[in-house]
């Protein structure tokens, strides 16, 4: 504390003193003005704490001042008191029932609980009636009306109105850039942010929705830096904390074990079991994987093993991805390898493209996975070596955004001829609330198609039954519908469900067959603590009469400090 503000503390204290023969002789107007000053400066200085005891003590000799019931009614409300706070600024008001400060002070006091919610924006539009053009009132009522979806729009129009009358306004910008964030539109917000920052460096709600914007981008380094600025001049800010969780999870050390069954129609049925441990350093991830695998036809089963790694990188904008794996599957000599290369790029303003490479084993058949004598040769044993490029624009407006992905490359396996397959699959998606629920619809095309049928049941050539999906063509529409829903600071739930129609011609020439198809999908994350989640995870894909899969995952996942 600085030495005038002890002198002021002093002084105050002095006054309080009953006996003190200079205090006596004191008229009380003299002293309530020595305690107002005592009282004005502190909290000039931002040391409002330190000035509750003068203001008490100033009450105590004009105990209906309208201006010092609303300053101690605030004093309270800040300190966390605030059925005081309310009560003292009541008495305010009704002191001076048509002053905008006052009502301005109470609705403000009266926002941050729901239940009086209503009360205060009936409050802020009293205040409103009798000054239209105050940027604090115009400001506080847009702060209040931004947290519900439905009245968003109105606040969107007083944080305008106040902009007009003080284009610099920092809150007001802060609070538009607040409604893109909750609205779905990260990479809006982010901008707008930044241009409050450009100005405004230290500006702590700025620094805070930036930290969230960061993590919903995907830039958990950059939203971790953020977090410690506004550590620093906010150490008790509680609303910090959820974002620090989220941007500590992405980058931190971790060691997770997850479990697998899933359950085909006519196809192999896999239960598998993962280990996973993660070294974190700032955007750079490097980790260490285990998987043994269970596989049944409906006959005998067989199992496998794998062992792998790979690494990841994230710096402004740029991602690269990389991952590698040793597989041994019993009753099959050599030992198996797969992996992938993916490189990302955001460009900027909602703009992102990506590209990649893997090789991946078909797990559809016995055939596909371990291999079977064909014509006396071995035969099977297939993967996938495919090459994607990926466009997205995440910020139409609307809020629209649009995906297209177009692949490309051949299943190979032991004894099997190379099969060429070509993909392209599309979608577009609006937001319908980008808060909570957050729920957006979309409508997705997707086609593909094979140089050959590899089915065992219509190729008979030895070299072209590799027992795997491959129609001669193949299209789908589908209508989307997704949903997350955060349940307080420990429980997320996520959704996605898809229906509409596919296509299939088996061979070339053939006549295409049509059926309905649907997918549904739905996750459960609960953290426990900072350090733990438990996540559950459901799928369920039906071409109807013609394929069906479930799959159950639960993942449990340990982070390090």
């Amino acid at each position: 504390m600085s030495p005038r503000l002890a002198g002021f503390l002093m002084a105050a204290t002095a006054l309080a003193v009953t006996g003190h023969p200079a205090a006596a002789q004191n008229s009380n107007m003299a002293r309530a003005r020595q305690l107002a000053s005592v009282v004005d400066s502190l909290e000039a200085a931002g040391e409002w704490r330190n000035a509750i005891a003068p203001l008490d003590r100033l009450l105590e000799l004009v105990p209906t001042d309208p201006a010092r019931l609303r300053q101690r009614g605030l004093f309270a409300a800040w300190s966390g008191d605030r059925k005081r706070g309310v009560v003292l600024l009541r008495r305010a008001v009704a002191q001076r029932p048509h002053n905008p400060e006052y009502l301005g002070a109470l609705a403000q006091v009266l926002s941050w609980t729901p239940a009086t919610r209503e009360e205060s924006a009936r409050r802020f539009a009293e205040a409103l009636g009798y000054d239209s053009t105050s940027v604090e009132l115009l400001v506080g009522y847009a702060d209040l009306l931004s947290w519900t979806a439905e009245t968003r729009d109105s606040a969107n129009a007083l944080y305008r109105r106040a902009l007009s009358r003080a284009p610099a306004e920092p809150r007001a910008r802060v609070g538009l850039a607040n409604l893109l964030a909750w609205e779905g539109q990260p990479a809006r917000a982010l901008r707008s942010y930044d241009s409050v920052l450009a100005g405004s460096p230290d500006n702590v709600e700025a620094l805070r929705g930036r930290a969230v914007t960061l993590n919903q981008l995907g830039y958990h380094s950059a939203a971790d830096r953020t977090v410690q600025r506004v550590r620093q001049l906010a150490p008790r800010d509680p609303r910090l904390q959820s974002v620090a969780d989220s941007a500590h999870r992405a980058t931190a050390s971790a060691v997770q074990v997850s479990g697998l069954a899933r359950r085909r129609k006519n196809q192999l049925d896999v239960n598998r079991l993962t280990a996973r441990a993660t070294g974190a350093a700032g955007s750079f991830k490097v980790y260490g994987e285990y998987e043994h695998s269970a596989l049944e036809d409906g006959a005998t089963g067989f199992r496998s093993e794998g062992y792998g790694g790979g690494a990841r990188i994230d710096h402004a904008g740029l991602s690269v991805r990389t991952a590698g794996r040793l597989r041994t599957i019993r009753g099959l000599d050599s030992r198996q390898w797969d992996g992938s290369l993916d490189l990302g790029w955001s460009i900027g303003r909602g703009f992102s493209i990506a590209a990649g490479a893997s090789r991946s084993p078909v797990e559809e058949s016995r055939r596909a996975v371990q291999g079977e004598v064909d014509g006396g040769q071995l035969r099977g044993v297939v993967h996938a070596n495919l090459a994607q490029v990926t466009v997205a624009l995440h910020d139409l407006p609307g809020p629209f955004d649009a995906e297209a992905t177009i692949q490309g490359g051949r299943y190979t396996g032991l004894g099997l001829e190379a099969n060429r397959r070509t993909a392209l699959d599309t979608r577009i998606g609006l937001l319908l609330n980008g808060s909570q629920p957050w729920v957006r619809i979309g409508y997705g095309f997707a086609a593909s198609r094979f140089d050959y049928n590899a089915d065992l049941a219509l190729s008979q050539v030895p070299a072209q039954r590799g027992g795997y999906f491959s129609p001669a063509e193949y299209w789908r529409h589908q209508g989307i519908v997704q949903m997350s829903q955060q349940f307080g600071s420990r429980v997320r739930w996520e959704a996605d469900a898809r229906m509409g129609r596919e296509w299939v011609r088996q061979l070339e020439g053939a006549v295409a067959t049509s059926r309905n198809t649907a997918v549904a999908y739905s996750s459960l994350t609960i953290r426990v603590g900072t350090a733990l989640d438990l996540e559950g995870r459901f799928v369920y894909v039906n071409a109807f009469d013609a394929f069906e899969m479930k799959e159950f995952a639960t993942v449990v996942k340990v982070y390090f400090p």
